[in-house]
């Protein structure tokens, strides 16, 4: 009776002590959200050079949150690598709130475009927000006598192999557009990959390349100076800083129904009180009437919303682009 006795307050014990130990994790973790932030600075990582559209992104947050939380933030640069020495350095970060990531759908893609990452899209990180989409745009050379995604497509149709199509850098999502377009609509034309849209877009304004898709921010000032012509946008609806500019779905590119998302992630690990904190302050920049113009200027369309939205939506990307980059048989070493 004894031993029974014993064994019983022994379990008690043991159940009392796992208790304690789990009141106590969830009061410091509430605490630790609480008091967040508290020292200085945050660094906001971001896997590209200055002047990119993450970089722009992660510019315009960096001074909207540290005037609302009362911080200095840090943007650091991490170019390089098709985005993973960025991605790579963030996920190596301690969970604790002082690095965030700022990054494109690049994170979705690279999933299935390398080899032996050194971290997961959806492991390695806890999204905090979608902060923007962009569309891809195609554009022409200004002398190209096309005026829309079908008159291009059978000017190509009758040059078979003549013409070629650039693309940021191999495996970006302007690359696996351009794939999307030409497997579509079966098309001979050659791959011509760049180290960035400035570059793509200056051989581009030059008649050297003869098509392109990138993203909005870089290519504004080129369609307003009449350098490049946009023919047709990747979302499903038009864009308000190039609104004359239809859709690809406009022309029965059904498959073209996407924008470039970019976002807000965290190290996996951080305390969730921290990430909703940060969700929340966002989301109120993203309904400041001057940072939505500073985005919308950008070519940028502010989105906000859940965590659990965005984790969604890149998983959702790993899936889209996957398919594209088998179907375009594209691999990076």
């Amino acid at each position: 009776m004894n031993r029974l006795l014993n064994i019983c307050v022994s379990k008690c014990l043991v159940f009392f002590k796992s208790f304690v130990i789990l009141f106590v994790l969830g009061i410091t973790s509430i605490a630790y959200g609480q008091q967040w932030p508290s020292k200085q600075p945050i660094r906001i990582i971001v896997p590209g050079a200055a002047g990119t559209s993450p970089d722009i992104l992660a510019r315009t947050i960096s001074k909207f949150l540290s005037a609302q939380i009362g911080q200095s933030i840090i943007v650091i640069n991490r170019p390089g690598g098709g985005g993973n020495i960025g991605h790579s350095e963030a996920a190596k970060a301690a969970g604790d709130g002082y690095t965030l990531l700022v990054t494109s759908d690049q994170l979705s893609i690279n999933q299935s475009l390398f080899k032996d990452l050194k971290f997961h899209a959806t492991e390695s990180f806890s999204p905090v927000i979608q902060a923007i989409v962009s569309p891809q745009v195609l554009v022409v050379p200004a002398g190209l006598p096309v005026k829309n995604p079908k008159e291009l497509s059978d000017y190509i149709k009758a040059r078979p192999g003549k013409l070629n199509f650039g693309s940021p850098q191999l495996g970006t999502v302007g690359h696996l557009s351009g794939e999307l377009f030409k497997f579509t609509d079966r098309l001979d034309i050659v791959h011509v990959p760049f180290q960035g849209a400035t570059f793509a877009l200056q051989e581009l304004a030059a008649g050297r390349i003869d098509m392109l898709f990138v993203t909005l921010p870089p290519a504004i000032a080129m369609i307003q100076s009449g350098k490049v012509r946009p023919l047709a946008v990747s979302t499903s609806s038009r864009n308000k800083t190039i609104p004359q500019t239809p859709t690809m779905q406009e022309f029965g590119y059904s498959a073209f129904n996407f924008g470039a998302w970019q976002g807000v992630f965290v190290p996996s690990g951080t305390p969730a009180e921290i990430v909703a904190k940060l969700n929340a302050e966002i989301n109120t920049i993203l309904k400041t009437p001057e940072a939505i113009r500073a985005l919308e200027s950008a070519g940028f369309t502010p989105v906000g919303g859940t965590s659990d939205d965005f984790r969604q939506l890149v998983s959702e990307t790993i899936t889209r682009w996957e398919r594209v980059v088998q179907q375009a048989r594209v691999k990076i070493d």
